[in-house]
């Protein structure tokens, strides 16, 4: 069965449900990035006043839910621009490599506070999962990420939903607008 998911690597929220996703084993995995600020130089954006309360507000939040599935919320010190971690997801998708990567990516920002916009963060990670970054980078062109994109806002604005992630079983035609628990997707997933 395949799951779609819309989520950016800035969402703490997304984090949660990849890990939940990662203990699905006949479930394929699609990646429809979102750029939640995509405006946002490479260098990164420091995280100053409103975002630092919206940071703290989601951590709380995260840490209410027994659910959290090992969210660990201890960097993120600056906003990054996600546009080519995203592009490398969609040629580890292709690699069959997706959430291995995603969950990398996830784990420099919010665990080691890393530029997940820097191309030698990102090289790093590939390294460490045994992909080549040059070989990803030639596998998804210009317009996948365009069609990638397009789909995943289009989902999100398409169905008036306000947040990310969300989870798309495009053979049933199912939305799940949240973040679900394990046992929240399983139930899901066994009514399919």
């Amino acid at each position: 069965m395949q799951v779609s998911i819309v989520y950016d690597y800035l969402c703490p929220f997304c984090y949660r449900q990849h890990l939940v996703l990662k203990d699905f084993e006949n479930l394929e995995v699609k990646p429809l990035p979102y750029m939640l600020k995509a405006d946002v130089a490479l260098a990164g954006e420091k995280m100053e006043g409103e975002d630092l309360e919206k940071k703290k507000a989601a951590g709380e939040d995260l840490e209410k839910k027994p659910e959290c599935q090992g969210v660990i919320l201890t960097g993120r010190s600056h906003y990054y621009n996600t546009y080519l971690a995203h592009q490398l997801s969609l040629g580890a998708y292709k690699k069959g490599k997706y959430l291995p990567f995603a969950l990398a990516v996830y784990q420099a920002y919010f665990e080691e506070d890393q530029n997940i916009g820097d191309i030698r963060v990102l090289e790093g990670l590939c390294k460490k999962l045994d992909l080549d970054i040059q070989d990803l980078l030639a596998s998804v062109g210009a317009e996948d990420m365009r069609k990638a994109l397009h789909a995943g806002y289009s989902l999100k604005t398409d169905h008036n939903l306000k947040t990310v992630p969300i989870l798309h079983f495009p053979d049933q035609e199912k939305i799940v607008d949240h973040s679900t628990s394990k046992e929240e997707l399983e139930d899901i997933v066994r009514k399919l």
